[in-house]
């Protein structure tokens, strides 16, 4: 349907620009960058004096083994799997919530697949027609999440190059940005 213009209306502000257009202006048309961990200065080798005061942001434990009491089963599984398979040094107890919706997602895909594998590819529209199961189109959600859910706790090529693991104990890391830097301790 076409949008009918009003006389004397205009969906700009009275400055003449929206505000998409005034952010984009102030911003050089994108988000700034996010800042890099201290950790992944180091392994760049980009760690410069004016990262020496600065630090990340420290959690209070490792992601737990065990998933949550109140998980479905399948939710449980897909969690002990996950956990055996995450990256080292990727989460913390901090991204328990991230982790359960990822656990989720894997029983989710698992069921709907599970349920697509009986269902026809296609169904009878009450319409007339064909029309693709209802089992499938839901199955392609959930994978779509699931793809989604996985990349966020860094279960992708591009995610996992993101990951820093924890510096072992008993490593300074001034002491390693001397060292590549080449100063004498």
């Amino acid at each position: 349907m076409p949008v009918k213009k009003v006389a004397g209306f205009s969906s700009r502000p009275a400055g003449g620009r929206s505000v998409q257009e005034t952010i984009s202006r102030k911003t050089g048309g994108h988000m700034p960058r996010q800042r890099k961990s201290i950790a992944l200065h180091l392994v760049d080798g980009t760690l410069r004096p004016r990262h020496e005061g600065r630090r990340d942001p420290q959690t209070t434990g490792p992601l737990p083994q065990q998933p949550p009491r109140y998980l479905p089963r399948a939710a449980k599984v897909a969690w002990r799997e996950l956990h055996a398979a995450m990256p080292r040094g990727g989460l913390a107890n901090c991204d328990v919530a991230l982790f359960e919706a990822a656990a989720a997602s894997v029983a989710s895909y698992r069921r709907w697949t599970k349920e697509a594998a009986t269902a026809p590819m296609y169904d009878d529209n009450p319409n007339g027609g064909l029309r693709t199961h209802p089992a499938h189109v839901e199955q392609r959600r959930q994978r779509a999440a699931l793809q989604d859910a996985l990349i966020a706790i860094g279960f992708s090529p591009a995610a996992r190059c993101r990951i820093v693991a924890p510096p072992d104990d008993g490593l300074d890391p001034a002491a390693i940005a001397r060292l590549l830097r080449g100063e004498p301790e």
